[in-house]
């Protein structure tokens, strides 16, 4: 079915030619085989992410994962975000910065074909970001904020995983389910605020995505040593994002990172001497 909609974009969802015999029977398949939701994550782990993608690639994965976590926003979506698309505060109109994605004038849409998709930059914990969004606000306003290919982005996340030494498959798609999580467990959204900010019609769909009660399973699950990382890279993420002095170490993780020591830290010495 993914293969002849592809091909044939009529028997979609939004096409004029339907297949109802076939969807019944994929429902009826998913009814049997129902899919498993992924993983959420606490925002130590993201923020250690962040830490990590700062260091070894610079600001601008870093900022993207980050804005990814914020606005519960799918990979691809946020990779098309163009500069006209950050939206600065506007006394008396809106108090945050927030984004525009899938303009009306332009022909992309969203997954559920919205367009005018507007999310406030309003989290508590990302207002660190704010003294960021006046730099990529300017220039070609039809430029795309975020220039890297989406897979060297995924390369680059999957080596901060490694290097962090985090045994579990993570992928950047599980923003969209530790986003709402954090947000929910913490007190900082409602149920119905959480489903409007990540685009979901249908409750169930936001039940789906929002899983707080098992931040604490994700955690446990996490080295001690590394525990103490993200717990410090949480703290901190500020100065991290700011490139401020923090005390944040490779050297913490002792024998939980999978990657060299010794050539990360003299990566990160050549980098800091780089920037000054």
């Amino acid at each position: 079915m993914a293969g002849l909609m592809f091909m044939r974009p009529e028997f979609g969802k939004w096409g004029s030619l339907k297949l109802p015999s076939t969807w019944r029977a994929l429902r009826g398949w998913r009814k049997r085989a129902p899919a498993r939701s992924r993983r959420a994550w606490a925002l130590g782990v993201w923020a250690a992410l962040a830490w990590r993608l700062e260091v070894t690639q610079g600001l601008l994965m870093c900022v993207y994962l980050l804005l990814s976590l914020t606005t519960y926003c799918r990979p691809g979506e946020l990779m098309g975000l163009r500069r006209r698309g950050l939206i600065k505060p506007t006394p008396g109109v809106c108090r945050s910065w927030s984004i525009l994605l899938f303009p009306n004038e332009r022909v992309e849409r969203s997954k559920t074909g919205l367009s005018d998709v507007c999310v406030a930059l309003d989290s508590k914990w990302a207002q660190c970001l704010t003294p960021l969004w006046p730099l990529p606000a300017k220039g070609d306003p039809d430029s795309l904020v975020f220039t890297f290919e989406y897979p060297a982005f995924m390369r680059a996340f999957q080596s901060c995983v490694k290097e962090l030494g985090i045994e579990d498959k993570i992928i950047p798609y599980q923003t969209r389910h530790s986003g709402p999580s954090i947000d929910v467990s913490r007190g900082l959204r409602s149920t119905d605020e959480v489903q409007r900010r990540g685009q979901w019609k249908q409750v169930k769909s936001t039940i789906r995505y929002e899983k707080g009660a098992r931040l604490g399973e994700s955690w446990a699950r996490l080295h001690p040593r590394l525990q103490v990382v993200c717990e410090l890279c949480e703290k901190h993420l500020a100065d991290i994002v700011l490139r401020r002095p923090h005390p944040v170490s490779l050297h913490l993780l002792g024998a939980v990172g999978k990657a060299n020591p010794s050539s990360t830290v003299s990566r990160e010495v050549a980098q800091s001497a780089q920037r000054v």
